[in-house]
């Protein structure tokens, strides 16, 4: 046998994970996550957990938290420390080995899922740091054996901190001594509420020793606007969380906005033909700027353009607005039709006192020409 061969060998299969600078998210509700490597991430400060738990294979016993932590807009105020490498939040989830292609059951923080054996070795314990507002809860897996009987053993945690309900997980050994474990080959790291996940890795070998991952936990969802809808970058599915009118099912007003949060504007609220009116607002022809209803019919050029145009439902000469500007006499006390702008009335009629010119009638005065008329004093001579 080749004994450089062997050397080498050995040698590679006992070097450490390759540090790497990570991040990832938001998933759905919005929780992001960046790792020790990251410039600015995290920094490793693995905490002491004197509170120790008679943990069994396979079992999981809950932990009162000493405050409220909000998890995927839940509150809770216990948790249950499970051996197999996560905590879960609410009824007993029995996660026992991990899956990549499915998550754990429940809303569940997995710093290592992974098949674990505390009996055989190690400790897992629970403890409470620093003083409100700022305590820091910690679990954690202390020289944990990997089932069935690693050589080597794990030690690992869960931070998560009073008033911004983050999360991290830190990680001072990530040996087992067995290759297909060791730095999280196998083993899923990652949050989820049963739903909607947020990966770190999956038996991708990415864990390394001396190492940390936080959780940044959404903005507090607050209502804006006060209509009972949060916005839709905290989970909520409110378009627009400063307009109480605009939310899930709201009623479509004629405003331009997506009112119900459809995704859409109506189309009668749409200004097509850029006059300053939408169909809901009473525009006739939203392909025609020249018909609106804050046009004018009153026109010579408008009152013969076929259109209506200030969207009365009366086009042209049926509109009074037009009267004025349409040929044809009508003898009344107010307009003439001849394209004067006149009547018959003050200059030219057929009453007693005018004809049909400036000058002559047939009364009593005046004859049709200047100088006579049809009376005792003059005649048509």
């Amino acid at each position: 046998m080749n004994l450089r061969f062997v050397v080498a060998t050995t040698l590679i299969l006992s070097l450490p994970a390759l540090a790497h600078a990570g991040s990832g998210g938001p998933n759905v509700f919005g929780y992001l996550w960046e790792d020790s490597n990251e410039i600015g991430g995290p920094a490793y400060f693995p905490e002491n957990a004197s509170n120790g738990l008679s943990m069994g294979d396979d079992t999981e016993l809950s932990v009162s938290l000493p405050f409220t932590f909000e998890f995927f807009g839940l509150a809770y105020t216990s948790v249950n420390v499970e051996s197999n490498g996560l905590i879960s939040f609410g009824s007993a989830n029995g996660n026992t080995g991990n899956s990549c292609t499915s998550t754990p059951t429940g809303a569940v923080l997995a710093p290592w899922w992974l098949d674990l054996d505390p009996p055989n070795n190690g400790s897992v314990g629970w403890d409470v740091h620093y003083t409100a507002p700022n305590r820091v809860f910690v679990a954690k897996w202390e020289d944990i054996e990997a089932y069935p009987s690693s050589t080597g053993f794990a030690t690992f945690e869960v931070q998560l901190f009073e008033t911004t309900n983050d999360i991290e997980f830190h990680y001072t050994d990530v040996t087992f001594a067995d290759s297909s474990k060791d730095y999280g080959a196998q083993g899923w790291v990652g949050i989820s509420d049963g739903l909607d996940e947020l990966e770190v890795q999956c038996n991708d070998g990415l864990l390394d020793s001396f190492y940390a991952v936080h959780f940044y936990a959404p903005l507090a969802c607050v209502d804006d606007d006060g209509d009972g809808w949060n916005e839709i970058a905290c989970g909520g599915s409110d378009c627009d969380d400063f307009d109480a009118g605009t939310y899930p099912g709201a009623p479509e007003v004629c405003d331009g906005v997506d009112n119900d949060c459809s995704g859409s504007v109506p189309s009668d609220e749409n200004d097509s033909d850029g006059d300053g009116w939408a169909p809901c607002e009473g525009d006739c022809n939203d392909f025609d700027s020249d018909e609106s209803p804050g046009n004018t019919e009153a026109s010579v050029a408008r009152c013969s353009d076929f259109l209506d145009n200030d969207c009365d439902s009366l086009v042209d000469q049926s509109d009074p607005d037009c009267a004025p500007f349409i040929g044809g006499d009508d003898d009344d006390d107010d307009d003439d039709d001849d394209g004067a702008g006149d009547d018959d009335d003050a200059a030219n009629d057929d009453d007693a006192a005018n004809d049909d010119d400036a000058a002559n009638d047939d009364d009593a005065a005046n004859d049709d020409d200047a100088a006579n008329d049809d009376d005792a004093a003059n005649d048509d001579d």
